[in-house]
């Protein structure tokens, strides 16, 4: 019953995926790079709540896209819609909750107020106390659950019903101010599996701050370069940045160290996991490292809270800056649990 990865981005993203694959004009970006408009990580205050619980949701987007800034510099409007509603749909599957999602698409189109309708970067849903009583064979299980989806539009222009009808389809896609299909870089869609287990909750991990190169970023406030240390350069939101160099184009390129500080106390224990080892277990606690430029090091998923053997101390990743002064740069560390919980912690940088 582990899952690792919660929020699942769907839709349009698969439907491309085919052609992409067949292209060798230019290699695919890792996965680490944030080069379009990306939902890094949407997080549940109840990541593994119980029936009749409050949940709210608050979505990690980023538009790295090359046309995420306007010719007037303004940065696009980006649109954020929600949709709840569906619980427990044949089989588990998340496309059987489209048959049922007719009343939220009705609202979205009306504008009509709606609990079924989110907007903006957070959205509360309520989940029923049957849950899980109302699943056929649900007390036959030792850990009997209930299951709900919440989906997700981010778009830069307008999110619309589709109107699709076949199974699979999403019903939202994204329009520009013409009408006209926004590009795969401007439109994500995906949802978000909420597993409920009657007594059983748990919590998001603990990140308290973080080290670059080994310190806390500067949090000295400024309005001009001359505010900040002879290294640091003052940032869009006035506050100090680190000032880092592009790699050469030839030679080796430095890297410099990220690590975010991750409360081991925040890997709680882990029942099922328990169970099925017979033996007292914990979460399992990992770090990913991602960039809106530059490169991260390969295969930076590291083990922060192994279930059986604790902590680890080891867990920091590295970040090479890109071959060009790109400006202002930043750096995730999105720390998750095995049971859906997830934190994150950013650091910018300044390339030139």
């Amino acid at each position: 019953m582990s899952r690792l990865w919660a929020s699942r981005s769907i839709g349009l993203a698969l439907a491309l995926a085919g052609a992409g694959a067949a292209s060798c004009a230019r290699p695919f970006d890792p996965q680490s790079l944030v080069s379009t408009l990306r939902v890094i990580a949407v997080q549940a205050d109840h990541p593994t709540p119980a029936p009749d619980t409050d949940v709210t949701f608050q979505m990690l987007a980023y538009d790295g896209s090359p046309h995420a800034i306007g010719a007037d510099g303004k940065p696009r409007l980006v649109e954020i819609v929600w949709i709840g509603g569906c619980e427990d749909p044949a089989g588990d599957l998340y496309y059987k909750c489209y048959d049922t999602m007719g009343p939220a698409l009705d609202a979205l189109r009306s504008g009509a107020p709606s609990p079924l309708v989110g907007r903006g970067s957070t959205y509360t849903w309520h989940l029923p106390a049957d849950l899980v009583s109302r699943r056929s064979g649900s007390g036959k299980s030792k850990f009997p659950y209930g299951l709900a989806y919440v989906f997700y539009a981010v778009c830069a222009g307008k999110v619309v019903a589709t109107g699709a009808t076949d199974l699979t389809t999403p019903r939202l896609g994204c329009v520009d101010d013409s009408g006209a299909q926004v590009s795969s870089d401007g439109f994500v869609y995906g949802y978000m599996p909420l597993y409920s287990y009657p007594g059983i909750d748990n919590h998001n991990p603990i990140v308290t701050d973080g080290l670059f190169d080994g310190a806390p970023p500067s949090t000295q406030s400024c309005k001009t370069d001359a505010d900040c240390a002879a290294s640091d350069a003052c940032g869009s939101t006035g506050v100090c940045l680190p000032v880092i160099a592009p790699c050469p184009t030839s030679g080796t390129c430095p890297s410099h160290s990220v690590q975010p500080t991750v409360d081991p106390s925040s890997a709680e224990p882990d029942p099922m996991a328990s169970a099925l080892a017979g033996a007292p277990r914990t979460e399992q606690i990992v770090v990913e490292y991602l960039t809106s430029a530059g490169s991260t090091s390969a295969g930076d998923t590291n083990i922060v809270v192994d279930p059986v053997a604790g902590p680890r101390t080891g867990y920091g990743g590295s970040w090479s800056p890109p071959t060009s002064a790109v400006g202002e740069t930043r750096i995730w560390a999105l720390v998750r649990d095995n049971r859906e919980g997830v934190a994150w912690w950013t650091v910018d940088v300044v390339v030139r």
